[in-house]
């Protein structure tokens, strides 16, 4: 199995906690286990990225490996998160909000509304060191709500993140 365990008692916390939730508080469970992460003590960061559809349908289907390796819409990679600055953030932010309301099924959607939602939803590449940095540690701290902290994919990202850290002293 991807997830690199032997019993269900032994999966991340997310994949145990998907299984009994419904379809509607799938990507909300989701964000507010980023939330609970970035409060560890060990997070990378001190936020958690955005959970928007696509990536909640990326993690929830296990679809992590893009069909085209240079297509960055596709795949689990940094740049799926949402990150590019305060604005963008916060539109980012109102924008889940908005789907939330609409899982939850208390506003009501039209086919226009859901184009233009989908349509807002957008991924930046960091031009910035800072930029960058902020990704990587949003990007650390969702690969530890997915695979969970002794993953060799977490693993991996940590000793790439150290090595980061120490060309940046």
């Amino acid at each position: 199995m991807f997830i690199g365990v032997e019993t269900e008692a032994e999966l991340p916390e997310l994949f145990r906690k998907l299984v009994k939730a419904n379809k509607k508080e799938e990507r909300a469970l989701i964000q507010n286990l980023l939330r609970t992460r970035v409060t560890h003590p060990n997070s990378y960061g001190d936020e958690p990225p955005i959970v928007t559809p696509s990536l909640a349908k990326m993690i929830i289907e296990f679809d992590f490996a893009p069909e085209d390796q240079d297509d960055l819409s596709q795949g689990l990679q940094p740049f799926a998160i949402n990150n590019d600055n305060a604005e963008q953030r916060s539109a980012s932010l109102l924008n889940a909000n908005k789907f939330n309301l609409l899982e939850a099924g208390l506003v009501g959607l039209q086919l226009h509304d859901l184009e233009m939602l989908l349509a807002k939803a957008v991924r930046h590449i960091p031009v910035t060191y800072m930029k960058m940095e902020t990704t990587l540690k949003m990007f650390g701290d969702l690969v530890n709500v997915m695979l969970g902290a002794t993953h060799p994919i977490l693993e991996e990202f940590l000793h790439f993140w150290n090595e980061c850290m120490s060309v940046k002293k």
